[in-house]
């Protein structure tokens, strides 16, 4: 349940957030304040504590906004949070999505993984032709969600924002 109140969250968040852009002067290396991950974000790096207590990083680079954000893992074995957390994520979202009158199409599901963390990676499409990349990266101490608001999986930035990521 505490896991849905925070996908619901997350996913409010993604729609309040959505239209606004600044254009940054550059993408650089991010580390989070615990040194858990790294990853290449436009600069400025904004850390943003959410209603639901979940730490954010914010950035963004013209129309696209990217944010990272950290969740705890729950005790399944890594398949089912991959599962169980990917899916529930991606249907919360796209359930929000339309509630707020954004509806999507989930044009892209696939498995992915780095060094020493598997996951998941979704495009959702809205009816003007603009998109929304996310991967739900599950790693041992917790289940990052990586956000390319404004960005599909293929363009150059997105992908050099989600190929960057990097647990520690």
């Amino acid at each position: 349940m505490r896991n849905t109140a925070i996908l619901l969250t997350l996913a409010l968040t993604v729609v309040s957030n959505y239209g606004c852009s600044v254009k940054a002067s550059e993408w650089k290396s991010f580390s989070d304040k615990d040194n858990e991950f790294t990853i290449t974000m436009p600069s400025p790096v904004t850390p943003v504590t959410k209603d639901s207590g979940l730490l954010q990083y914010e950035a963004s680079d013209g129309d696209t906004n990217y944010t990272v954000s950290l969740n705890k893992r729950s005790t399944l074995d890594e398949k089912q949070e991959i599962e169980t957390f990917a899916k529930t994520f991606a249907d919360t979202y796209q359930s929000g999505m339309k509630k707020a009158g954004y509806p999507t199409e989930r044009s892209l599901e696939k498995e992915v993984s780095g060094s020493n963390w598997k996951g998941k990676l979704y495009q959702f499409d809205k009816p003007d032709g603009s998109s929304t990349t996310i991967e739900v990266c599950v790693e041992p101490k917790h289940n990052i969600i990586l956000y390319a608001f404004g960005g599909k999986a293929n363009a150059p930035e997105t992908k050099s924002f989600l190929d960057s990521f990097a647990v520690h």
